[in-house]
């Protein structure tokens, strides 16, 4: 590419190849999986009862404007008196490409829609799951080094009801 950000690899289209040297992809997905791992746990994953737009796990792994983004979110859940419980979304993602110097890259995640729902925090299983369960999702993140730790900055969907999808790892 002839201007900035440099990719190194390719950053569109579902499944692409990675072009990003090993020990930087494996840091950036790592810092991606800790992210999902908050995520999940804010917004109610793994128990019964409120969910927690303070939790540390959510400064640990976000910056801007995803740690907004996520903090709003969950303070309306605990406003409302609602959070999310049923099976998790299972993941694979992978590194696709990096910036020059090597502290921004863009993780795709192939995600297989679990069946889970928004519910009253006491409930511990949705009475009605989500209407994508059993699909899946290709999900695009900006994962940033704050320092010298990888923190996702911004998460969006490339695209919804898939049949399947992977990473390009074999």
């Amino acid at each position: 590419p002839d201007e900035p950000p440099y990719l190194r690899g390719p950053a569109q289209g579902p499944a692409p190849p990675s072009c990003v040297p090993p020990d930087l992809a494996r840091d950036a997905v790592d810092g991606y999986e800790a992210f999902v791992d908050a995520y999940d746990r804010a917004i109610g994953f793994g128990g019964v009862g409120p969910v927690d737009p303070d939790l540390p796990a959510i400064d640990a792994t976000m910056v801007e404007p995803q740690l907004s983004s996520l903090r709003a979110f969950v303070a309306d859940l605990r406003a409302s008196g609602e959070a999310f419980r049923g099976e998790r979304d299972e993941h694979d993602p992978w590194a696709i490409s990096a910036n020059e110097g090597d502290n921004r890259v863009v993780v795709y995640d192939c995600v297989e829609i679990g069946k889970h729902g928004r519910v009253d925090e006491a409930a511990s299983e949705p009475a009605d799951v989500s209407a994508h369960a059993d699909t899946m999702r290709l999900d695009g993140a900006a994962v940033h080094r704050d320092r010298d730790e990888w923190k996702v900055a911004g998460v969006s969907v490339i695209e919804e009801g898939l049949e399947q999808c992977s990473s390009s790892a074999p």
